[in-house]
């Protein structure tokens, strides 16, 4: 076998190994809203899976957010962060394309309330 065809060999099962262990090609979408139906300004949402934890902030006009990168075929965990306050933890199973998450959101007490 000719060195040429070796490396494009190698490089070819460095790419396989790099797309079948553990890819990141999933995203969480979706958008809070108040009690208003306005978009929920300061809030944040957290998603969590195993080893990957990233926060975003929710656009404040139109309440909308995206969390990329996202493992693929992943058991996660959702949290809304509003006014200092959290959500009960949503749990998810994320594909292999967008998962989505709308809520109208509201706080009360120490805790976030969807309406």
């Amino acid at each position: 076998m000719s060195r040429t065809l070796m490396r494009v060999c190698t490089c070819l099962a460095l790419v396989a190994a790099a797309f079948s262990t553990g890819t990141y090609a999933a995203e969480v979408v979706g958008t809070l809203t108040d009690r208003k139906g306005e978009g929920a300004d300061g809030a944040k949402v957290t998603v969590t899976c195993d080893g990957f934890e990233k926060t975003v902030f929710v656009a404040a006009v139109t309440g909308r957010y995206r969390v990329k990168n996202v493992p693929d075929n992943a058991a996660c965990v959702l949290v809304i962060n509003f006014d200092g306050a959290n959500s009960a933890p949503h749990s998810f199973t994320t594909s292999t394309e967008r998962t989505r998450y709308n809520r109208r959101i509201r706080r009360v007490g120490n805790s976030v309330e969807y309406l």
